[in-house]
This record gives structure tokens, sequence and C-alpha cells, in this order.
């Protein structure tokens, strides 16, 4: 569990823009060349087969909004969970946008 927190650390920070202002579709090592844009899948309920729908479509578009989100909430969880990054915050997470989340219950940590 370790080993995979540490190199989901490491691709995760790949994404953080140089500029700090975001973070990046593509990883920083990414080359464009020979890009593709990727399907995403789509099942509508009471259909048998899957739609795709082609997303990412502009090679030039750097920055994404889900890692707006996505990229500093992992970073920190992860991070809680190693404990020995620089990356454990204090962080103030708000419990109504977590759900159901015991990732900060000690006694869950202790069992892994």
């Amino acid at each position: 569990m370790e080993a995979a927190c540490r190199k989901y650390l490491a691709h995760a920070l790949q994404h953080e823009s140089p500029d700090g202002v975001g973070w990046l579709l593509q990883r920083r090592d990414y080359q464009t060349v020979g890009w593709l844009p990727r399907p995403h899948w789509i099942w509508q309920e009471g259909a048998h087969d899957a739609i795709a729908e082609i997303r990412d479509d502009d090679p030039d578009r750097e920055k994404i909004m889900l890692g707006s989100w996505f990229y500093p909430l992992s970073i920190a969880l992860v991070s809680h969970l190693l404990g020995d990054t620089g990356y454990e915050g204090p962080y103030h997470y708000n419990p109504d946008s977590l759900h159901v989340c015991n990732v900060f219950d000690q006694s869950l940590k202790q069992s892994l």
C-alpha cells in the first residue's frame, strides 16, 4: 500500500503546472507527438452498447478542470497516509465535500 501511494504521488506531481497555477491535462514529461483524442465510453440506461464520446480533442489544450480538485485532494490524502512527503498540510477538509470518508480514521490506519 505504501509503495503504491508513493508511486501515485510521484505520478500526480507530474501533472502540476510548471507555472504553479493549475494542473496539466498531460504529465509534464508527455510529448504530443502522435497524440490522439481518447474516447470516453458512455452507457445509457437501457442501451445494449456503449457510445464513444471523443473528449480532449485539442492537443494544444494544457490545463484540466478535473485536476483542480482531484489532484490536490488525492495528493493530500496520500500524503496524510504516508506522513513524510512534505505535502501533509495542514489542510482544512469540509466534511460535506468528503461524503462518507474514513481516510483520517487512525484506527483504520493502524490496521493497514
